[in-house]
């Protein structure tokens, strides 16, 4: 069992999986933490799971939005923080990809935005407000009963 992440990396990171899986007869079964990542899985005729049935994951694959030079990072840019955190959470080893567009001196340096991710049930109308109250401008966007609150600049 293996958890698929998003981004520009994980393409790579599923083509080779693909491969491997093809040329070793590999049985593997894929949980995805974003639509994105559905699609990917999909689209390369991976077998497809999910949480319920696979509670207990091998591997979870994800990739950066940015990289320090200390290694630390900044992740969920995409807006599917939660989803990946909870997958990630399930897997034994955790691997994070990212080529040398994610490089940067310092965290922040780069990627400028915050993100605050949030399950459909909270009344969105009162976390606008307050959001809008303490931090100004922001975007709302939501995909697979997540919202994204993308704020225009970085803490």
């Amino acid at each position: 069992m293996i958890g698929i992440g998003s981004g520009s990396t994980i393409v790579y990171a599923v083509e080779r999986l693909t491969e491997k899986v093809a040329n070793e007869q590999l049985k593997v079964v894929c949980i995805p933490t974003s639509f994105q990542a559905k699609q990917l899985i999909v689209q390369h005729k991976l077998t497809l799971g999910d949480l319920d049935a696979y509670p207990e994951l091998d591997l979870c694959i994800d990739g950066a939005d940015e990289v320090d030079l200390k290694l630390c990072l900044i992740k969920g840019g995409g807006g599917c923080l939660l989803q990946e955190k909870i997958v990630a959470s399930c897997a034994q080893d955790l691997v994070i990809i990212a080529d040398y567009t994610k490089d940067s001196k310092r965290l922040g340096d780069q990627y400028k935005k915050g993100l605050v991710d949030m399950f459909c049930f909270i009344f969105i109308a009162s976390i606008i407000t307050y959001v809008t109250l303490v931090r100004g401008d922001f975007e709302l966007s939501h995909g697979e009963n997540i919202y994204s609150i993308v704020f225009m600049q970085f803490c």
